[in-house]
């Protein structure tokens, strides 16, 4: 299964919160290496 941008968006709240599991921590920061603009949004947040 892909990982698209919107099941990142999905799981960004609970991330930025730490409330996910180190797998999806992992696979969310994956992500973001890929998206310097998600990434940027991320960091603000």
């Amino acid at each position: 299964m892909k990982i698209t941008r919107n099941v990142i968006l999905d799981l960004l709240p609970l991330y930025l919160a730490d409330e996910v599991s180190e797998d999806t921590r992992a696979l969310i920061e994956k992500y973001l290496k890929t998206d310097p603009q998600l990434a940027k949004v991320a960091k603000q947040s």
